[in-house]
């Protein structure tokens, strides 16, 4: 998104890549209470991974809060978040951003408490995938997890909260509590030379090799860590739970996925040493299996099981169906609007086309539904993100203005003059982002939710 900048000198035009802000109670000790946004969009790994939606809430000041990484400074005791397992089968992923332990390397101490008769595992996950924690139970009922910020070189964590046992399942809500563990002495140690070295001595060359062997230590210190911290786990199994066989990680999960059933050592094993974005592609076949099985036995209730027909899901929240009329028309399109979610999430988790995209690619086509529904409601569906763009006004030699342009009458002035503490602060955000990827690439992602029922499973 392009900003003005002002300088001694003159003023200019910058781009800025577009983060999701974190709102202004960020400043503040207030105590900040996040709940879980919806209980769908948090289902979806890689909406958490890589930003792609706001699955997060905070009472009057929701704006810019993508995340747990409010909770992360400590600066308030009485601080947390909480969240929902709604089924058996419900997973709950959240982005946790730990920027602000950078300098201290304080590792995060999260704690869960469950609802009574509860057990629901609270696992972490670095930026590559790896697990880098797992919660212990603690004497009170409650559960606990370092996010470890003191050895690990990721900044941006996925958490993941599930069911330990989907065949006890307890419904329920949780609550996560963020505090700061004590800072390592050699990072102490080191913020004390800090305060007497003069950087400006040292040549641009020698703080460029500088640079790189620190890197290189920190990488070799966050591969040691990974490898103690699992070898760790391992060791502190039940006997009958550690698996020897020959097998990867990578092997046990295509075995599962080919139908095999796996032991409870090789599901501890995996547990430990899986890569979540491969247990999730476990997780999500198991998912539109689950969504077949359940659409099937509709269509079969309403005794049309064997026809073919297709179904799209648009980006502004419409339904369109070929090959159906009449009721059996209206049947189907009042079972997808009541499982709208589970279907986009199959097509986020499973299509082809949403493998395919970049990151960046999947976040601003999650920006252009969000954005789409919105300006479906605020103009009755004549308005799409496609019809806007920015509008730049030269107000002098070196000063421009920037507006979004083709907005809705009734909501333009709100979106244009947004701030972070008002209502449609988001929506300005996304919406730059989208009009500048359109502007730079040529055209906007978005996503083609259809669906194809062959008279046996779904497309």
């Amino acid at each position: 998104m392009s900003r003005l900048v002002r300088t001694n000198y003159n003023t200019y035009i910058c781009t800025i890549p577009y983060e999701k802000p974190q709102t202004k109670m960020k400043d503040l000790r207030a105590t900040v209470v996040l709940t879980e946004k919806n209980d769908t969009d948090n289902n979806v790994y890689r909406n958490a991974a890589v930003k792609a939606a706001e699955i997060a809430d905070i009472d009057r000041y929701s704006q810019g809060t993508f995340d747990l990484g409010l909770l992360v400074a400590g600066r308030n005791a009485e601080s947390y978040f909480t969240g929902t397992m709604s089924s058996a089968c419900d997973i709950d992923y959240f982005h946790v951003d730990t920027s602000s332990q950078i300098l201290s390397r304080r590792p995060v101490i999260v704690n869960m408490e469950m609802p009574k008769g509860a057990d629901y595992d609270l696992t972490v996950y670095d930026d590559q995938g790896n697990q880098v924690g797992m919660a212990v139970n603690n004497e009170d009922g409650t559960k606990t997890l370092v996010i470890p910020c003191n050895w690990s070189n990721c900044r941006n964590f996925v958490i993941k909260i599930s069911q330990h046992d989907p065949d006890k399942n307890v419904e329920g809500a949780y609550k996560l509590t963020f505090t700061q563990g004590d800072m390592p002495r050699e990072t102490s140690e080191w913020m004390e030379r800090m305060k007497t070295a003069n950087m400006v001595e040292i040549a641009p060359k020698e703080r460029g090799v500088l640079g790189k062997a620190v890197k290189e230590k920190n990488d070799a210190k966050n591969a040691e860590g990974i490898s103690a911290l699992h070898q760790a786990q391992y060791d502190a199994l039940p006997e009958a739970l550690k698996y020897t066989g020959t097998l990867s990680a990578s092997e046990l999960l295509e075995k599962e996925k080919s139908g095999g059933i796996l032991s409870e050592a090789e599901r501890a094993y995996i547990a430990i040493y899986g890569k979540q974005d491969e247990i999730y592609q476990t997780e999500s076949m198991a998912g539109k299996c689950r969504l077949e099985q359940e659409f099937a036995e509709f269509l079969d209730s309403m005794e049309f099981l064997d026809k073919s027909f297709e179904f799209y899901l648009t980006t502004s929240g419409d339904i369109e169906i070929r090959g159906l009329e009449g009721e059996w028309r209206k049947q189907v399109e009042d079972y997808v609007t009541a499982r709208w979610n589970d279907f986009k999430n199959v097509y986020l988790s499973t299509s082809d086309e949403t493998a395919a995209m970049t990151n960046e690619e999947y976040r601003i086509a999650g920006y252009v539904e969000e954005c789409n529904r919105f300006l479906k409601n605020v103009s009755g569906g004549s308005v799409s993100v496609h019809e806007l763009e920015i509008q730049r006004k030269q107000l002098g030699q070196h000063m421009y203005s920037e507006e979004i342009a083709g907005l809705p009458s009734g909501v333009a002035s709100f979106v244009n003059n947004a701030d972070s503490t008002t209502p449609f602060y988001d929506y300005k955000q996304m919406l730059y982002s989208i009009l500048e990827y359109g502007k730079i690439h040529g055209e906007i992602p978005q996503y083609h939710m259809k669906f194809s029922w062959n008279r046996q499973k779904l497309q």
